[in-house]
Protein backbone atom coordinates (compact mmCIF):
# COMPACT_ATOMS: atom_id res chain seq x y z
CA UNK A 1 0.00 0.00 0.00
CA UNK A 2 1.39 3.40 -1.12
CA UNK A 3 1.56 6.56 1.19
CA UNK A 4 -1.88 8.26 1.33
CA UNK A 5 -1.46 11.88 0.40
CA UNK A 6 0.45 11.63 -3.43
CA UNK A 7 -1.94 8.89 -3.82
CA UNK A 8 -5.01 10.55 -3.14
CA UNK A 9 -3.46 13.80 -5.08
CA UNK A 10 -3.05 11.44 -8.30
CA UNK A 11 -6.52 9.72 -7.77
CA UNK A 12 -8.76 12.82 -7.22
CA UNK A 13 -9.01 14.84 -10.22
CA UNK A 14 -9.62 11.72 -12.67
CA UNK A 15 -12.13 10.50 -10.49
CA UNK A 16 -13.53 13.44 -9.42
CA UNK A 17 -14.43 13.68 -13.53
CA UNK A 18 -15.58 10.09 -13.77
CA UNK A 19 -18.25 10.27 -11.14
CA UNK A 20 -18.98 14.18 -12.68
CA UNK A 21 -20.20 12.18 -15.89
CA UNK A 22 -22.73 10.58 -14.38
CA UNK A 23 -23.65 12.99 -11.26
CA UNK A 24 -24.25 16.60 -10.62
CA UNK A 25 -21.09 18.50 -8.89
CA UNK A 26 -23.57 18.64 -5.66
CA UNK A 27 -23.25 14.46 -5.28
CA UNK A 28 -21.01 14.24 -2.01
CA UNK A 29 -22.57 10.99 -1.07
CA UNK A 30 -22.55 9.45 -4.21
CA UNK A 31 -18.67 10.47 -4.33
CA UNK A 32 -17.53 9.56 -1.01
CA UNK A 33 -19.51 6.40 -1.33
CA UNK A 34 -17.06 5.58 -4.54
CA UNK A 35 -14.30 7.26 -3.09
CA UNK A 36 -14.81 4.78 0.02
CA UNK A 37 -15.48 1.90 -2.17
CA UNK A 38 -11.79 2.34 -3.99
CA UNK A 39 -9.84 2.74 -0.84
CA UNK A 40 -11.13 -0.07 1.09
CA UNK A 41 -10.72 -2.49 -1.72
CA UNK A 42 -6.91 -0.60 -2.20
CA UNK A 43 -6.39 -1.42 1.84
CA UNK A 44 -6.78 2.14 3.16
CA UNK A 45 -8.33 2.58 6.46
CA UNK A 46 -10.87 5.38 5.29
CA UNK A 47 -14.65 6.34 6.91
CA UNK A 48 -17.30 8.62 6.22
CA UNK A 49 -17.80 12.43 8.18
CA UNK A 50 -20.49 14.51 8.26
CA UNK A 51 -19.07 18.17 7.79
CA UNK A 52 -19.42 21.58 7.46
CA UNK A 53 -17.27 23.81 5.00
CA UNK A 54 -17.26 27.24 4.80
CA UNK A 55 -15.43 28.69 1.54
CA UNK A 56 -14.04 32.53 1.59
CA UNK A 57 -12.82 34.26 -1.34
CA UNK A 58 -9.80 36.55 -0.80
CA UNK A 59 -11.28 39.86 -0.34
CA UNK A 60 -13.12 38.10 2.46
CA UNK A 61 -10.23 36.88 4.05
CA UNK A 62 -8.20 40.18 3.49
CA UNK A 63 -11.49 42.10 5.23
CA UNK A 64 -11.96 40.13 7.92
CA UNK A 65 -7.80 40.24 8.47
CA UNK A 66 -8.18 44.00 8.78
CA UNK A 67 -11.10 44.28 10.67
CA UNK A 68 -9.94 41.66 13.21
CA UNK A 69 -13.31 39.62 12.76
CA UNK A 70 -15.56 38.10 10.75
CA UNK A 71 -19.13 39.50 9.63
CA UNK A 72 -21.23 39.79 12.68
CA UNK A 73 -24.54 40.11 10.73
CA UNK A 74 -26.03 40.17 7.37
CA UNK A 75 -25.84 43.47 6.90
CA UNK A 76 -22.51 43.93 7.96
CA UNK A 77 -21.93 40.74 5.37
CA UNK A 78 -23.54 42.74 2.78
CA UNK A 79 -21.70 45.72 3.57
CA UNK A 80 -18.47 44.09 2.91
CA UNK A 81 -19.71 42.36 -0.10
CA UNK A 82 -20.72 46.14 -1.19
CA UNK A 83 -17.36 47.61 -0.50
CA UNK A 84 -14.87 44.96 -1.54
CA UNK A 85 -16.35 42.32 -2.93
CA UNK A 86 -16.33 39.89 -0.12
CA UNK A 87 -17.80 36.67 -0.48
CA UNK A 88 -17.88 33.08 1.83
CA UNK A 89 -20.74 30.23 1.37
CA UNK A 90 -21.19 27.49 3.49
CA UNK A 91 -21.21 23.92 2.47
CA UNK A 92 -22.88 21.24 4.80
CA UNK A 93 -25.20 24.03 6.49
CA UNK A 94 -28.98 23.87 6.57
CA UNK A 95 -31.30 26.38 4.48
CA UNK A 96 -33.86 26.93 7.40
CA UNK A 97 -35.92 29.22 4.78
CA UNK A 98 -36.26 26.98 1.66
CA UNK A 99 -38.92 24.17 2.76
CA UNK A 100 -38.23 22.70 -0.86
CA UNK A 101 -35.20 20.83 -0.02
CA UNK A 102 -35.84 17.42 1.61
CA UNK A 103 -34.73 17.51 5.26
CA UNK A 104 -32.44 14.28 3.99
CA UNK A 105 -30.25 16.62 2.04
CA UNK A 106 -30.97 19.54 3.87
CA UNK A 107 -27.42 20.48 5.29
CA UNK A 108 -26.22 17.44 4.36
CA UNK A 109 -22.09 17.34 3.32
CA UNK A 110 -19.59 14.33 3.40
CA UNK A 111 -16.44 13.91 3.08
CA UNK A 112 -13.93 11.13 4.33
CA UNK A 113 -11.06 10.62 6.72
CA UNK A 114 -8.42 8.72 5.07
CA UNK A 115 -5.65 7.00 7.41
CA UNK A 116 -7.87 8.85 10.54
CA UNK A 117 -5.53 11.97 8.81
CA UNK A 118 -6.36 12.96 5.83
CA UNK A 119 -9.58 14.64 5.07
CA UNK A 120 -10.65 14.08 1.46
CA UNK A 121 -13.78 15.80 -0.12
CA UNK A 122 -14.20 14.95 -3.42
CA UNK A 123 -17.00 17.19 -4.21
CA UNK A 124 -15.72 20.54 -2.69
CA UNK A 125 -15.52 21.86 -6.42
CA UNK A 126 -19.75 22.37 -6.03
CA UNK A 127 -18.59 25.08 -4.42
CA UNK A 128 -17.09 27.11 -7.05
CA UNK A 129 -18.20 30.51 -8.00
CA UNK A 130 -16.11 32.21 -10.30
CA UNK A 131 -18.16 35.73 -10.26
CA UNK A 132 -16.68 36.01 -6.82
CA UNK A 133 -12.68 34.73 -7.35
CA UNK A 134 -13.40 31.23 -5.98
CA UNK A 135 -12.67 28.83 -8.75
CA UNK A 136 -12.06 24.66 -7.25
CA UNK A 137 -10.43 22.27 -10.39
CA UNK A 138 -10.06 19.48 -7.65
CA UNK A 139 -11.19 17.42 -4.55
CA UNK A 140 -10.01 19.17 -1.43
CA UNK A 141 -6.64 17.22 0.15
CA UNK A 142 -5.94 18.40 3.82
CA UNK A 143 -3.85 16.70 7.07
CA UNK A 144 -6.27 17.32 9.17
CA UNK A 145 -4.07 15.16 11.66
CA UNK A 146 -1.64 17.53 12.28
CA UNK A 147 -4.01 19.95 13.72
CA UNK A 148 -3.50 20.07 17.54
CA UNK A 149 -7.08 20.12 17.50
CA UNK A 150 -7.74 16.83 15.57
CA UNK A 151 -9.44 14.96 18.62
CA UNK A 152 -11.39 17.96 19.53
CA UNK A 153 -12.04 18.52 15.70
CA UNK A 154 -13.72 14.71 15.44
CA UNK A 155 -15.88 15.34 18.07
CA UNK A 156 -17.34 18.61 16.15
CA UNK A 157 -15.45 20.84 18.87
CA UNK A 158 -13.52 22.77 17.19
CA UNK A 159 -12.58 23.98 13.55
CA UNK A 160 -9.57 23.15 11.30
CA UNK A 161 -8.76 25.75 8.43
CA UNK A 162 -6.33 26.04 5.42
CA UNK A 163 -5.67 29.04 3.71
CA UNK A 164 -4.63 29.31 0.23
CA UNK A 165 -2.54 32.03 -0.44
CA UNK A 166 -3.81 34.25 -2.77
CA UNK A 167 -7.23 32.54 -3.21
CA UNK A 168 -8.80 32.42 -0.18
CA UNK A 169 -9.62 29.69 3.02
CA UNK A 170 -11.46 26.88 3.73
CA UNK A 171 -12.80 26.09 7.49
CA UNK A 172 -14.04 22.63 8.11
CA UNK A 173 -16.27 21.25 10.60
CA UNK A 174 -17.42 18.06 12.02
CA UNK A 175 -20.91 17.07 12.89
CA UNK A 176 -20.76 13.68 14.48
CA UNK A 177 -24.29 13.18 15.24
CA UNK A 178 -25.43 13.49 11.45
CA UNK A 179 -25.73 10.23 9.71
CA UNK A 180 -28.25 10.92 7.66
CA UNK A 181 -26.20 9.88 4.37
CA UNK A 182 -26.55 6.35 6.00
CA UNK A 183 -29.95 7.03 4.87
CA UNK A 184 -29.33 8.42 1.02
CA UNK A 185 -29.88 6.82 -2.13
CA UNK A 186 -26.41 7.40 -3.15
CA UNK A 187 -24.78 5.33 -0.22
CA UNK A 188 -27.21 2.17 0.62
CA UNK A 189 -26.22 -0.97 -0.96
CA UNK A 190 -29.98 -1.63 -2.98
CA UNK A 191 -30.55 1.78 -4.30
CA UNK A 192 -30.95 2.11 -8.42
CA UNK A 193 -28.09 3.88 -8.90
CA UNK A 194 -26.02 1.13 -6.31
CA UNK A 195 -24.68 -0.48 -9.55
CA UNK A 196 -23.61 2.48 -10.98
CA UNK A 197 -21.28 3.21 -7.83
CA UNK A 198 -19.70 -0.15 -8.24
CA UNK A 199 -18.78 0.49 -11.92
CA UNK A 200 -17.29 3.35 -10.80
CA UNK A 201 -14.99 2.09 -8.25
CA UNK A 202 -14.81 -1.03 -10.48
CA UNK A 203 -13.07 1.17 -13.36
CA UNK A 204 -11.15 3.23 -10.83
CA UNK A 205 -9.50 0.55 -9.25
CA UNK A 206 -8.55 -1.29 -12.38
CA UNK A 207 -7.19 1.75 -14.15
CA UNK A 208 -5.10 1.96 -11.24
CA UNK A 209 -3.46 -1.99 -11.16
CA UNK A 210 -2.73 -1.68 -14.36
CA UNK A 211 -0.76 1.82 -14.01
CA UNK A 212 1.29 0.04 -11.42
Amino acid sequence: MTEPQPFLALLGPPLRRAILRHYNPDSCVASSAIGLAILQELGFEARPLSVKALIANQAWVARAEREGHVPRNIDERERWYAEDGCHALGLGVPDRHDTTIHPLVNGLHVALLVQNKWLWDLSIDQATRPEHGIVIREPFLGDAGVSPHFRKWLRGQAQIMWTAPGHGLIVYTVKPRDGRYLEHPNWVANSPDAAKRRALAAEAILALRQAV
